[in-house]
């Protein structure tokens, strides 16, 4: 006998995530329940802090809230203490394209050319 297969659902229909946290997993390519279930809440959690997301526990205990659809207030604190150990195993052997990606240093005021700089637009 199989299990059958949830249909996967639209973040914005999902409980417990709000209005950041949905364009986060959006911006990490998360678009649905059935991503975010494949994926995992760690690696989505890992992603948005490699992305520099100010991202907290709240929002990992949300994301497992939102899978199991409940609160995440009402999770025990023995089942925040699983999630919390969970996401400290990842920490420790983070997935690899969770890793930060190395970004140009910021541009110096006054750098670069102004439009009605000519010389810079002409050969």
């Amino acid at each position: 006998m199989t299990t059958p297969i949830k249909p996967s659902i639209a973040l914005d229909d999902l409980p417990n995530l709000g209005k950041t946290t949905v364009m986060w997993l959006r911006a990490i390519g998360i678009r649905d329940s059935g991503t975010l279930r494949e994926r995992g809440i760690f690696w989505a959690y890992q992603r948005m802090q490699a992305r520099r997301f100010r991202v907290t526990t709240a929002v990992l205990f949300s994301l497992e809230g939102a899978l199991q659809d409940r609160p995440w207030r009402s999770f025990s604190t023995a089942e925040k203490d699983l999630l919390l150990s969970k996401l400290a195993h990842f920490e420790r052997h983070p997935d690899p394209a969770a890793r930060p990606v190395p970004q140009a240093a910021p541009r110096k005021a006054g750098s670069g050319a102004k439009l009605s700089d000519k010389s810079a637009f002409t050969p």
